[in-house]
Order: structure tokens, then sequence, then C-alpha cells
């Protein structure tokens, strides 16, 4: 796992760091701290990249302007849209303004009232989502015009078809949009995570965000999201909690 740190109080980072080494060691599993710092031109100006294995510790009070730190944090979701944010902060006042910038935070944790537990927790589901992942990923052929791509089905967020020619399919990632050659019917076959979710899209469940009862989508980390139809709408449920 790799751990980044943005906190003002060198003592409470220092705590933070030694109760995850502990873990880590119970688990002998690996680690690499990144970047520890209160400097927040140092967040802002690393080269964040989407990986499942990043975890987060931003202090939401970081800067000059509260809750600055939510803004940080929105950037760091911008460049990673796999990776986990655990916010920090000394009471629990902006928790319910994550939803506006879109950050998607793992866990909050109040400073005062933490316990090692808390951050073992997250650290032990991370674990779990990375193992989940390795098993059930797989690699998916498809072919734009004469060329063979070759995409990780976890890379994938749903297939939809070209309204304007029905024997194409856009492929919707988490970075792009390909068009391809294919027949809707024939892509829910190619995987088990792949569901008919409408006439006219296939979602990876694995990806799923969360789901919108009102406007019947399925919602993704990065913003995008897929229609679901009235008829499949009980099916996917069943699918995603049973």
């Amino acid at each position: 796992m790799n751990i980044f740190i943005l906190e003002d109080n060198q003592t409470f980072r220092d705590q933070l760091m030694n109760i995850m080494i502990c873990w880590f060691n119970k688990q002998s599993l690996p680690y690499e701290l990144m970047l520890s710092t209160s400097n927040i031109s140092d967040f802002l100006n690393y080269p964040f990249k989407k990986n499942s294995k990043n975890i987060y510790f931003v202090n939401v009070s970081a800067g000059q302007s509260t809750p600055y730190g939510l803004k940080i944090a929105q950037t760091i979701r911008r460049n990673d849209s796999l990776g986990h944010i655990i916010l920090l902060d000394e009471t629990a006042i902006y928790t319910t303004e994550t939803y506006k910038y879109r950050i998607s935070a793992l866990g909050y944790i109040i400073k005062e009232e933490f316990v090692p537990e808390e951050i073992e927790g997250y650290l032990t589901y991370v674990k779990e989502v990375n193992t989940f992942m390795k098993d059930h990923s797989s690699d998916l052929l498809i072919y734009q015009q004469e060329n063979e791509i070759q995409l990780n089905t976890s890379d994938i967020l749903f297939f939809e078809v070209d309204t304007t020619d029905r024997d194409k399919i856009f492929v919707h990632t988490w970075e792009s949009k390909i068009k391809i050659s294919g027949k809707i019917s024939i892509v829910s076959l190619k995987h088990p995570d792949f569901f008919r979710c409408h006439r006219s899209y296939v979602i990876n469940t694995r990806n799923i965000f969360r789901l919108d009862y009102y406007g019947k989508r399925a919602l993704f980390q990065n913003g995008k999201s897929c229609r679901v139809s009235h008829r499949n709408w009980t099916k996917l449920k069943k699918k995603l909690f049973n």
C-alpha cells in the first residue's frame, strides 16, 4: 500500500504512522510512505496516479481557509478515482460537505476521539478490496477497426450502443471512451460481472459506486453514470446485494 498524509500536527502524523507500521508488520504486508507533510504545496504538486493501493489521509482544516482540505481531497479524487481518501478533523462539522465536493471518502476521523482499531479497520478494508480486484481481474480483447486493444475488466465501467450505428458500441473506462464494432447482446456474456441493465447498456457491476433510485442510474466514482431500465432495476440490486 502507498501512504500519503497531509496533517499539520507532527505528533498526530507520527502517531498515525506508528499505528499503520504495527498493522503492516502484523499482516506481513509491504507499504511505502510516499508523502507525509504539513505543506499543502507538496501535496498539490505531487503527480498523483490512479491506484487502488493508494491511501490518502487529508486534514480537512489544512490551509488558511477551512475546509480547504476538502478542495485538496477533491483534486486527489480527480486524479485518482481508485484511491482511498480518509479525512481528518478536530470535529465532525464538515462531514456533510464531503458530498458537495464529490470526494467519495472512505472515512472521516475525529482526531480527539479516534482509536487505533479505526485505522486498522480502514487498512483491512483496503487490503480486502485489492485482494478481490487481484482475484477477479482479467483481460478483455476488443477490436477497433484493425487494431487489437487489451483492457483489464476492472478498468471498464459500462458499454453503450452507438445510436447512429447499432453494430457499434462505446466502451466507457475510467479515463476514456472507445468506439468498437460489436453487439451489446454479446458483451454481457464476456464476463460474469457484466450485466445487461438496459437495452442499450451493459454495466460492470464491480465498479458501481452507488445507485440513484429517482434517476434510475448507476453512478461511478469518477462522475460518469449509466442508465438502468425500470425492468432491470430490481435485478441489478439483487446482483449487487445478494
